[in-house]
């Protein structure tokens, strides 16, 4: 009996901190959503609508609340064939898709373009120096600080590959293997010039998280692994503001897939890990990005796996220090950083009223209660490293912030 109250307890929790958003939904086998900021500052996302697995095509959503809500999917490509395996992203204030599509016969990456994100153009075809009868896909795009595209990539029967096209160039032919074998490769950039290459691949029947890194996308270090459960498919990885590696990816736990991730410095040691979703049905294909002190991250949630699914977005305070002006006003202001293995809480209103203060540790569980008044400190001292949730609530005034010790 303790056992199962636990356990409910912990999937409320997640549901009560957890507040994901359907950004297409309904009937529809919605596979899989990226998304980027677009240049007048809405988020765009692009989903693959697959009714058979077969037969997918793109179509778009937006927000202009920051993913609090979104439109109504339009289309954005609807061709013969399979449109499969995409991402998308910005480049001089236009919008570029890049996605793979079998319409000759075998799996090709094209691209196509966008000013408004409704009006797409542009198609063209990707020449990355392989025979016409084989299959590449699975493109996913970084713009670099110079204006350069560096991207990863699958060629059906060989392994995960990485491009480059300089700025105002064309992408490379020189087919640069990261690893034979791998599946789902993401690549993403460190400000120092270290790329990182997370994927998936078959070892003796079990499919695990690994990792490699490069600074000059020909030669990659030894690999590094993740995760180790034998059964966790589609990581995803990018690098925070505060120049940390990030990975997020779907690891199955008791027959279905959850969501979790885990952080890195040097991207050899990795934090513990985090469960982001806890559902008792499956979560896969997460994408994310950072910015505005937030990180956006979309995946696909199963209501049915084979026949529909849909595709999520949520948003969380990002960073070790998280500062909330409730609508601007100066009325609250509530700072929450981390300084060695303690927590700190910095309370300043102009509303002399009792704050209740309950940190949570990542399985839910609370871990510290009090209450304070404006224009005092709170240190939580000695906890233990990963993530946490602290709730600062009055009659007023409840706000949910996430933070991470190290």
């Amino acid at each position: 009996m303790k056992i199962f109250t636990t356990a409910v307890f912990i999937i409320a929790f997640f549901y009560a901190l957890s507040n994901p958003v359907i950004v297409s939904g309904g009937i529809d086998n919605d596979i899989a959503g990226r998304m980027c900021r677009m240049p007048d500052g809405r988020l765009l996302a692009i989903v693959e609508r697959n009714p058979d697995w077969t037969s997918g095509d793109f179509f778009v959503s937006f927000s202009s609340d920051n993913g609090a809500t979104w439109s109504a999917p339009d289309t954005v490509l609807v061709e013969p064939g399979n449109q499969s395996t995409h991402c998308v992203t910005v480049v001089n204030d236009t919008i570029y898709l890049f996605y793979a599509s079998d319409e000759s016969g075998y799996y090709k990456i094209f691209a196509i373009n966008s000013t408004d994100g409704l009006n797409w153009s542009g198609k063209t075809r990707i020449n990355l120096g392989w025979p016409a009868n084989q299959s590449v896909y699975d493109p996913i795009v970084i713009v670099e600080e110079d204006g350069s595209l560096t991207m990863s990539y699958i060629s059906m029967g060989h392994g995960a590959y990485a491009a480059h096209r300089p700025a105002g160039g064309t992408w490379d032919k020189d087919q640069h293997q990261i690893v034979p074998g791998g599946y789902r490769a993401r690549i993403c950039k460190h400000p120092d010039g270290t790329y990182l290459a997370a994927y998936h691949r078959n070892i003796s029947g079990n499919y695990d998280i690994h990792i490699k890194t490069s600074s000059d996308l020909i030669n990659w270090s030894a690999e590094v692994d993740i995760t180790s459960n034998g059964n966790s498919h589609d990581a995803y990885c990018a690098v925070s503001p505060d120049n940390k590696y990030y990975l997020y990816y779907a690891k199955n736990t008791s027959g279905v897939y959850n969501l979790s991730g885990k952080h890195s410095d040097d991207a050899t040691t990795w934090s513990i890990e985090e469960m982001v979703t806890a559902d008792l049905t499956s979560n896969t294909q997460p994408s994310f990005f950072f910015d505005n002190d937030l990180l956006h991250l979309i995946w696909t949630h199963a209501i049915n796996y084979d026949t529909n699914n849909d595709v999520y977005y949520e948003n969380f305070d990002y960073s070790t220090v998280s500062i909330e002006n409730p609508g601007g006003k100066e009325d609250i202001c509530v700072q929450v950083y981390a300084t060695n293995k303690n927590l700190v809480v910095n309370l300043q209103s102009h509303m002399y009223e009792a704050f209740s203060i309950v940190v949570y540790n990542i399985s839910g569980r609370p871990v510290y209660y009090n209450q304070i008044f404006p224009a005092e400190k709170l240190t939580v001292n000695a906890l233990k490293p990963g993530y946490y949730f602290i709730t600062i609530e009055s009659a007023s005034y409840k706000k949910t912030i996430k933070t991470v010790i190290q």
